[in-house]
C-alpha cells in the first residue's frame, strides 16, 4: 500500500512538472517572450480555448506574414493575418486567447476581458464601449466566420490604447498599453478669435525611414489630442519620384510600409485631427512630390486640374480616409482653377484668387464671392522655418487680437525632439518638453486664441 502511494506521488510530481514546463514562456534572444498557447499566461486561472484554429477555412483577403508583439510577448499565431486596402485584420479570438483573456458573444454584443479590463463591442452598431462607458465607433466591421472573430488592427489598437512601433525591415509591430497622457493640462482659450494649426506635407514614399517618421507623427498627434488642440493634416495621397522610379499610390498596392502610414492616418482621425488633400501628387513631370508645384499659372488647364482633384478624392474614398479640405501645393492656383475647386470642397485651406489672379490674404476666414458657400482659410502667421521657433513665437506675441492665429508646420522639424527607445522588447519614447510645437502651443494659449477646426468656420 505504501509503495503504491509513493508511486502515485512520483507520478503526480512528474505530471505537474510537465504541465509547468509546457506553460513556460520561451525567452527570445532580444528579450521578447514567445506566447504559443493560452496556457502560457495564468493557465491555472484562465479557460483554454477549444477552437481548432487549424481548421479555419480563411477569409477572402490577401494574407501577409507579419510579426505581432504585445507587451513584450511575441504572439505565435496559428491563424493568418490579412491585409486589405492597407489595413491589417488580426484574429481577435486567438489573440485574446493568447493573452489569457475571455471573449464571448451574447445577443449581438461581444464581451471581452483582457489585461483585467472588461469591455463590449456592439456588433449591430459597430461601437466599442470600455468599462468606463467611453464609446468608440470602429473603423471597420468585425468579421465573424466559423466562430472566429477578426478585427482591424487600428480598431484593436484604439480599444487597447496602444502605442505601436512598426519595423519595416522585420515586418514587426510592437505594441504596449499607454499608461499616461502626454499632456496633463488641457488647452484653455480666452479669446473668440480663432487659431488654426496645419501639419504640412504628409505622404508615404516607402522610404526605409518612414517607420520612425510615422511613429513620431503619431506621438505628435497623441500630444495634441491630450492637450485638446484641434489640428489638420495636409496629405499628399500619391507620392512620385520619377527619376528613381518611385510611384506610391496607397489605393493600388498593399504593403507593410504603406499600411503603417494608413494606420497613422487612421490614428490621427481617432486622436483629434482632421485630414485634407494637399494636391494629388504635389509635382509634375520629373519633379519629386513635395518639391514640385502641380497647379497655378505654369499649369493653368482647368480640365487637367479637375482630373487631378478627382483622382486625389478617389484615393481618399478608396482608402476610406475622411477628408475635410483641399490645399494646393505652395498655394499655387489660378482664379479659374479656384472656381472649379469650389465644386468639390466647402473648405479650402489657401488664399482666395480673385478674377485678376491676385491672392487675397484675409485676417479672417473668407466666404467665396463665387458661390457664397465655400470658405477660404489663410495662414497669417505663415510657417515655422528651420530654427525659426523663436521667430514664430514673436509673431504670435505681436499678432493683432483680431487676426486669426493660423500657421502651418512641417513635422520633420519636430522629429529630432522625439527620441525612440526600447526596454525589454517594449517600445518607449521621450518627447522633449522644449520641442518647437509644444512651445508654440503654449504661446498660442498664453495669447488665448481659440484653437479650432476648419469645419468650425461658419
Amino acid at each position: 500500500m505504501i509503495s503504491l502511494v509513493i508511486k502515485l506521488v512520483k507520478y503526480l510530481i512528474v505530471f505537474m512538472f510537465s504541465i509547468s514546463a509546457a506553460g513556460c514562456n520561451v525567452q527570445k534572444a532580444d528579450g521578447e517572450k514567445e506566447v504559443s498557447s493560452p496556457i502560457d499566461i495564468n493557465f491555472m486561472h484562465k479557460k483554454i480555448s477549444k477552437i481548432d484554429y487549424e481548421k479555419f477555412s480563411g477569409l477572402n483577403m490577401q494574407k501577409d506574414n507579419i510579426n505581432l508583439n504585445i507587451e513584450g510577448n511575441k504572439l505565435a499565431l496559428k491563424l493568418p493575418i490579412y491585409i486589405d486596402k492597407n489595413r491589417y485584420y488580426i484574429p481577435l479570438t486567438e489573440i485574446i486567447d493568447k493573452l489569457g483573456g475571455q471573449l464571448k458573444e451574447k445577443k449581438g454584443v461581444l464581451n471581452l476581458k483582457v489585461f483585467n479590463e472588461e469591455s463590449k463591442i456592439d456588433l449591430n452598431n459597430n461601437i466599442f464601449k470600455d468599462n468606463n462607458g467611453k464609446e468608440i465607433r470602429l473603423k471597420k466591421d468585425i468579421i465573424k466566420k466559423e466562430g472566429i472573430y477578426y478585427i482591424s488592427f487600428i480598431d484593436f489598437s484604439n480599444m487597447m490604447n496602444f502605442h505601436t512601433r512598426w519595423n519595416h525591415d522585420s515586418k514587426t509591430i510592437k505594441a504596449y498599453v499607454n499608461k499616461e497622457k502626454l499632456a496633463q493640462k488641457k488647452y484653455e482659450s480666452k479669446l473668440e478669435t480663432m487659431g488654426f494649426l496645419r501639419l504640412e506635407d504628409i505622404a508615404t514614399s516607402n522610404d526605409p525611414e518612414d517607420d520612425e517618421k510615422c511613429e513620431r507623427l503619431r506621438v505628435m498627434a497623441r500630444f495634441l489630442n491630450d492637450r485638446s488642440v484641434p489640428y489638420h493634416i495636409a496629405w499628399v495621397p500619391r507620392y512620385k519620384a520619377p527619376k528613381i522610379n518611385v510611384d506610391v499610390d496607397p489605393s493600388k498596392e498593399n504593403g507593410f510600409s504603406i499600411a503603417d502610414f494608413i494606420y497613422t492616418l487612421d490614428y490621427i482621425t481617432y486622436h483629434g485631427g482632421q485630414i485634407g488633400l494637399h494636391g494629388y501628387t504635389h509635382q509634375r513631370g520629373s519633379e519629386y512630390s513635395l518639391l514640385g508645384t502641380e497647379f497655378g499659372p505654369d499649369d493653368p488647364d482647368v480640365e487637367d486640374f479637375r482630373q487631378r482633384v478627382e483622382a486625389a478624392i478617389k484615393i481618399a474614398k478608396d482608402l476610406d480616409i475622411p477628408i475635410t479640405f483641399f490645399e494646393t501645393p505652395h498655394y499655387a492656383i489660378t482664379a479659374e482653377q479656384n472656381k472649379a475647386l469650389e465644386d468639390y470642397f466647402t473648405y479650402i485651406y489657401h488664399p482666395f484668387k480673385d478674377s485678376r489672379n491676385n491672392s487675397v490674404y484675409s485676417n479672417q476666414p473668407l466666404k467665396s464671392p463665387n458661390n457664397n458657400k465655400s470658405y477660404y482659410l489663410t495662414t497669417p502667421l505663415d510657417y515655422v522655418k528651420q530654427n525659426g521657433t523663436n521667430e514664430m513665437i514673436s509673431r504670435i506675441r505681436n499678432l493683432s487680437p483680431n487676426t486669426i492665429a493660423s500657421l502651418f508646420y512641417h513635422p520633420g522639424l519636430e522629429y529630432r525632439y522625439i527620441n525612440l527607445t526600447e526596454e525589454d522588447g517594449i517600445p518607449k519614447f521621450q518627447y522633449d518638453e522644449n520641442a518647437p510645437l509644444k512651445r508654440i502651443i503654449d504661446e498660442l494659449e498664453k495669447r488665448g486664441y481659440k484653437m479650432s477646426f476648419i469645419t468650425d468656420i461658419r
